[in-house]
């Protein structure tokens, strides 16, 4: 029997490597794509630059700064989520580059499925400009 199966995450695949090692043997990789970002925390424009300030804060320094108690314990908390988070990394809006093309590159088969001239005029220029971005932030905004 053959079955196909979509695994758009990482964990996933990490937590039945762990689990099930020998169903894990069985899965054929046929294609990966660029890599996406995994759950990263995101905010509204237009929110508050003091609420953005609170919360970046927040993130940064939880599990990293204070004494060592409360170190332990959010570090503690970190490991339990999912498959174990460390610290959270800082990021920006460039970390959704990839999705940002992939998107553009739907919008642009979407519109020449169509024969909208103008809409595939526009997907190829919102592609031309991440293309841009993408070589000065790197590979996956990293």
């Amino acid at each position: 029997m053959m079955g196909i199966c979509s695994n758009n995450t990482e964990s996933i695949y990490a937590r039945l490597a762990k689990n099930r090692p020998e169903a894990t043997a069985k899965i054929k990789e046929i294609w990966r794509s660029p890599l996406i970002p995994s759950d990263p925390l995101v905010w509204r424009a237009d929110l508050a630059p003091d609420a953005k300030q609170k919360l970046y804060y927040f993130f940064m320094q939880y599990g990293r700064f204070g004494d060592i108690t409360k170190v332990k314990h959010e570090r503690g908390v970190l490991a339990n989520l999912s498959d174990g988070w460390g610290p959270f990394l800082a990021s920006s809006n460039a970390q959704l580059l990839d999705v940002r093309q992939i998107e553009a590159f739907k919008n642009k088969l979407k519109a020449e499925r169509k024969g909208d001239a103008a809409a595939v005029a526009k997907a190829d220029a919102d592609l031309a400009r991440l293309a841009e971005v993408a070589e000065i932030v790197g590979k996956a905004g990293y």
